[in-house]
């Protein structure tokens, strides 16, 4: 483990902490969160991601149970991946849920935010949490050209086992649909912040996928 992944993996034990986590559930999933996000097929889901959206979380106004919730739902929406798989985020709920009732948590957010990540659309009434998370989780898109470039590269390294032309039918589609929606980003500072580069960033991909 790097010395970015060790301060990632920190953040754990703190949210583990605040929630009165036994030290020794806490590092028993540590390990086990630590060895899925390091799965030799993942380039862009991985620790990385998870510390890149807990940075930007930092950013929203959150009372200290929404919070640990927020914070519980990254940790956990990607702990399944497998680019084969279509259940991904339904076992990564089921994964959590499980876990936080070993600990006697309440957490009656966490298992729906993580479901919802699937398809990136909120359900009317979304909680601040799950706006939270959707919006931490496509933080990505609005990002610098580099770094959205690079995200880019590391998902079609992640779809290895496609062909060029089955890879960039199905991106076309994601990309598209995002494109489509009235509003990428749910709360109004990162509407602002991230949606106009956001926007550019999908247009210049589906142009080069064309």
């Amino acid at each position: 483990m790097d010395d970015a992944d060790s301060r990632t993996v920190a953040r754990w034990f703190d949210l583990g902490h605040r929630l009165g986590v036994r030290l020794s559930a806490a590092l028993e999933m540590a390990e086990a969160l630590t060895v899925a996000y390091g799965e030799p097929h993942r380039h862009y889901h991985t620790l990385s991601h998870i510390e890149a959206c807990l940075g930007v979380l930092e950013q929203v106004p959150l009372g200290d149970t929404e919070r640990a919730e927020a914070e519980l739902a990254v940790w956990f929406h990607d702990v399944v991946y497998e680019v084969t798989a279509s259940e991904n985020e339904a076992r990564s709920a089921a994964l959590a849920t499980a876990w936080l009732a070993e600990q006697g948590l309440d957490t009656p957010e966490v298992a729906p935010t993580i479901e919802m990540t699937a398809g990136h659309a909120l359900p009317d009434g979304a909680s601040l949490v799950m706006r939270a998370v959707h919006d931490v989780d496509l933080a990505i898109l609005g990002a610098p050209v580099v770094e959205y470039d690079a995200y880019a590269g590391a998902i079609r390294r992640e779809y290895g086992h496609l062909d060029d032309d089955v890879y960039r039918l199905g991106r076309q589609d994601v990309l598209q649909r995002l494109a489509a929606s009235n509003a990428l980003y749910s709360l109004p500072m990162f509407r602002t912040t991230l949606e106009p580069r956001a926007r550019a960033n999908l247009a210049r991909e589906l142009a080069h996928l064309a």
